[in-house]
């Protein structure tokens, strides 16, 4: 029951708590009056039955000074007119039948002249102990009306009388029901069966004695006003309940408005994401209090997103400008090599020029010494050229790398270039390393995009597999970049055959600050920044695939413009 009240919806809930709560109210209540109600009913019974045993009494009190049972017995026939009345007895002065009276349909039990005592011979010893215990009570009652112990007399009555008599319409069932004295007055007493009432009245005339009167009675009337007043109670209690709840589904609304409000907000912050949304505070109660703090958790929230917007932002252009400072650092050092060759061969043209002149100066000049310069001459010039050249090319392609990777513009390129400018310039980082890199692009056709975002992707990506692929060149293995270009839409798989990727770390690797090489100085920024520059400047997509031992393949694609 109650794991089934938990999935109710709170409106649901509301109406059910206040529905219970009134039903329980008014059961208590309508439990309150009709026990009130039987105890006003059997006061009542017993009061009129007394008063009419009282009047029995006192007609029939002729007969039995004048010996005439007829006479009583012509009283007693008014007692058709009571139809709740199911038998009657007149005892004399010695406490036997002196007349009686049957509902119709009643047969006599006993038969005239018998004794108070031999009318109950027929039941069970036990109850017949009962039954005698409680007429020797009445008798003393009856003895003491005249005596200053009345009061006491009535008392014992009540506290010793345990046993009550029930007689039903069938006189071959009489029927005994244990039950205690309900109350007692003026020398009578009256008992309540389980569905009679039984009355005993004494007949006084003039102070004295004459005899007694025992009055049977049903209790349909207690019966036809129980059900009368549980009908009306049924029929108060649906409808009060129906009324509730009507009034309940209006007015839960007070309570339940608010707080769907602030599950419809709390949905479109967490579908949305947009945590500039506010819930509408209606009350300053306990509901308008948690939106206040539900309130002031999304303000939280959006300052420190805007902050770490900020902050990401600020680490993004760190980890871009220190991207380049390594494409700086690996150019110089690329330069360095035919800049030193260019330096040295010049350094030789130099000594060979003034070996020259000293040769011209001599009145006699050697020619296999004149040739033999001139040859070492046009080696050193032309040694020269070449590492000029050679150097004049890895500045252009820096040129270009370095601006394209600090630029945002969208321009037409050439894809295979940009890609071989790439290899060139991370040339030096690879060239003390069994690790072959692979180009695969069939043809080198022009697009528009933007070459800096593809040159920092590339970039990231082969200085990922030299330090974690391969282990900082310990390994040997192949790098792949194969390029097609499908429906206007520029596909790259980059692969290589290093160790591969945990499928724990596979999971969180475009996840910004996570890193594996941390103690020796990784930010977890670069496949961050791989991943938001394919998906956010690019418009496209980058997958990862990968396990231990086989290496690693990213798939990226994007969108590009073949014609302006």
């Amino acid at each position: 029951m109650l794991h089934f009240f938990h999935k109710l919806s709170i409106k649901h809930k509301l109406n059910a708590i206040i529905l219970t709560v009134s039903a329980a109210v008014l059961l208590l209540s309508s439990g309150i009056l009709i026990t009130n109600e039987i105890f006003s009913v059997k006061r009542n019974l017993s009061s009129d039955l007394l008063t009419l045993a009282d009047i029995m009494g006192i007609n029939a009190s002729v007969g039995l000074i004048f010996d005439n049972q007829q006479a009583a017995e012509d009283n007693l026939v008014s007692l058709k007119a009571k139809h709740n009345i199911i038998m009657a007895h007149v005892f004399d002065i010695e406490g036997y039948i002196f007349a009686s009276y049957y509902r119709e349909g009643i047969t006599p039990a006993t038969v005239p002249n018998t004794q108070l005592r031999d009318f109950y011979t027929d039941l069970d010893p036990e109850v017949l102990s009962n039954i005698e215990g409680a007429l020797s009570n009445i008798e003393e009652a009856l003895k003491a009306a005249e005596t200053e112990e009345e009061e006491l007399s009535n008392s014992e009555i009540e506290e010793e009388s345990d046993s009550n008599i029930e007689i039903d319409e069938n006189p071959d069932q009489t029927d005994f029901v244990d039950e205690k004295q309900v109350g007692s007055e003026e020398q009578g007493a009256y008992f309540f069966g389980e569905n009679h009432l039984h009355v005993f009245k004494p007949i006084i005339l003039d102070g004295e004695e004459l005899g007694s009167v025992y009055i049977i009675s049903d209790m349909k009337e207690l019966d036809r006003r129980l059900y009368q007043y549980g009908s009306v109670l049924v029929v108060v209690i649906f409808a009060s309940l129906i009324l509730v709840l009507l009034l309940a589904s209006k007015l839960q609304r007070i309570i339940t408005t608010p707080i769907y409000d602030l599950l419809k907000i709390t949905t479109t912050v967490s579908k949305e994401k947009d945590y500039s949304l506010r819930a509408k505070k209606l009350a300053n109660d306990e509901v308008g209090h948690l939106i206040d703090g539900f309130n002031g958790m999304l303000t939280t929230i959006e300052n420190r997103i805007e902050e770490l917007v900020q902050t990401r932002n600020e680490l993004v252009q760190s980890e871009k400008m220190a991207s380049l400072g390594r494409l700086v650092a690996g150019f110089a050092h690329e330069l360095n090599t035919p800049i030193g060759v260019a330096v040295g061969t010049a350094s030789v043209l130099r000594n060979k020029s003034n070996f020259i002149n000293q040769l011209l100066e001599q009145e006699e000049v050697d020619e296999d010494d004149l040739v033999s310069t001139l040859e070492a001459i046009d080696q050193a010039a032309e040694l020269t050229l070449s590492n000029l050249r050679r150097a004049a090319g890895l500045v252009s392609s820096f040129k270009r790398t370095a601006v394209d990777q600090s630029s945002e513009d969208v321009r037409q390129f050439e894809v295979k270039s940009i890609i071989k400018d790439v290899i060139n310039t991370l040339h030096n980082k690879f060239k003390r390393t069994a690790i072959e890199i692979q180009l695969d692009c069939p043809k080198d056709f022009a697009v528009y995009s933007i070459p800096g975002s593809l040159e920092q992707i590339l970039s990231n990506l082969m200085m990922n597999s030299l330090i974690h692929g391969f282990e900082e060149g310990k390994n040997d293995g192949r790098i792949r970049i194969a390029v097609r270009l499908e429906e206007k839409r520029l596909h790259i798989d980059y692969s290589d055959t290093g160790k591969g990727i945990a499928p724990d770390v596979l999971e969180k690797i475009f996840e910004p600050f996570f890193t594996t090489n941390r103690v020796q100085g990784g930010s977890g920024l670069g496949m961050y920044i791989c991943y938001n520059l394919v998906t956010s400047q690019l418009n496209g997509t980058m997958t990862c695939e990968s396990s231990l031992g086989k290496g690693v393949l990213f798939k990226m694609e994007f969108p590009v413009a073949i014609n302006k």
